[in-house]
């Protein structure tokens, strides 16, 4: 089955340059010009996933991709940003973007980044039924910013309930106030380290049944006996549809 990609871009000579690249492929390509040609074609049909320029001439690329993902339609659709603007990837990333690719696009870039967030393996797409019957409470623990705001914004607020801590000491007192159904736990931050979180869930009757997922970029981790008091363990860095993926089934 063909997979259907809105691709929003302006300029004419690079819309026909993408279209080239992803002839012969399994994608199914819708082109708009501008973002309200955006929004209003993603109400009227769904796409599997959006290629997104940045700079339109009618409005800014990012406050498409933040509209697009406050619906429950796009919530789980990978929009890929594609600009030739260097300053936008962060804010490309909080909007809610997987992925930000410069221009000129290689093909072979542009195509990995499409099939790695448009596989059935790897990305769980608007198809799958995400919980209902409540919002699920997630708790994501690390000291990098940017790494908070990435992990937060991949949960749909429709769904999740998500509140965020900058080290261990945050996280044990967020705990203790409102225990999570899932915490997503760096390793390494200053004051309380991750394992130590860890061990306090753990060790804490009220607290032991909660789903923790380890984060860390240090593979000596791997070699620690208290590490597998953690449901799932990921190293750095992390694809965010995995993320995701991965929270939601050990949520059920």
């Amino acid at each position: 089955m063909r997979l259907k990609v809105l691709y929003v871009e302006d300029d004419f000579n690079t819309a026909r340059m993408i279209d080239n690249m992803l002839q012969m492929t399994d994608y199914e390509m819708t082109h708009v010009h501008n973002g309200s040609g955006a929004l209003e074609k993603a109400a009227q049909e769904h796409f599997d996933c959006i290629l997104m320029d940045i700079n339109l001439p009618d409005m800014d690329g990012v406050q498409v991709i933040s509209q697009l993902k406050q619906s429950a339609r796009y919530a789980y659709v990978p929009i890929i940003a594609l600009t030739g603007d260097l300053t936008r990837e962060t804010e490309c990333l909080e909007a809610g973007c997987v992925a930000v690719l410069y221009k000129p696009v290689n093909r072979f870039e542009l195509l990995d980044a499409m099939r790695r967030y448009t596989s059935k393996s790897g990305y769980v797409s608007s198809s799958v039924v995400a919980p209902t019957n409540a919002r699920k409470s997630v708790l994501i623990v690390d000291d990098n910013d940017d790494l908070r705001v990435i992990f937060a914004h991949a949960f749909s607020p429709e769904y999740f309930d998500v509140r965020t801590a900058s080290d261990g000491r945050e996280a044990i007192a967020q705990i203790d106030e409102a225990p999570p159904d899932v915490v997503i736990l760096d390793v390494n931050m200053p004051n309380v380290s991750g394992i130590e979180v860890l061990r306090y869930v753990r060790e804490t009757p009220r607290d032991k049944n909660i789903k923790v997922i380890l984060v860390t970029g240090n593979t000596l981790v791997l070699r620690q006996q208290e590490a597998e008091l953690a449901d799932l363990l990921l190293m750095k860095p992390v694809e965010v549809p995995d993320l995701l993926v991965l929270a939601q089934r050990l949520l059920g």
